[in-house]
């Protein structure tokens, strides 16, 4: 039963950070690069309950490198671990609370 409410707050942080990069990404005057695709899978390994939020393949996602990171040109002006930093007090608190629930 932990598991499964581990499982829904890790899901909930990583639909955060994704509508969170996606906000971010939206707002870039460049279309393409408004138009990158970001999702997540939820995975697990024993006891570890993870999602791996990325860029999609393919596509306008292909300048996802350039939103986030730049080039010796410029660019990089768009966040993408920022979104992780804010959003993991909130899934701590989320997987306090389904610890205190199953106890």
């Amino acid at each position: 039963m932990a598991s499964v409410k581990v499982a829904q707050a890790v899901k909930k942080g990583a639909q955060n950070v994704k509508e969170g990069v996606i906000s971010d990404l939206q707002t870039s005057s460049n279309y393409a690069i408004s138009r990158i695709g970001i999702g997540y899978e939820m995975g697990s390994t024993g006891t570890t309950i993870y999602a791996d939020v990325s860029p999609r393949d393919g596509g306008a996602s292909d300048l996802a490198n350039i939103a986030f990171f730049g080039t010796a040109r410029g660019g990089g002006t768009h966040r993408f671990y920022e979104h992780g930093e804010e959003e993991l007090p909130k899934l701590a608190e989320y997987v306090a609370r389904a610890a205190v629930e199953v106890v």
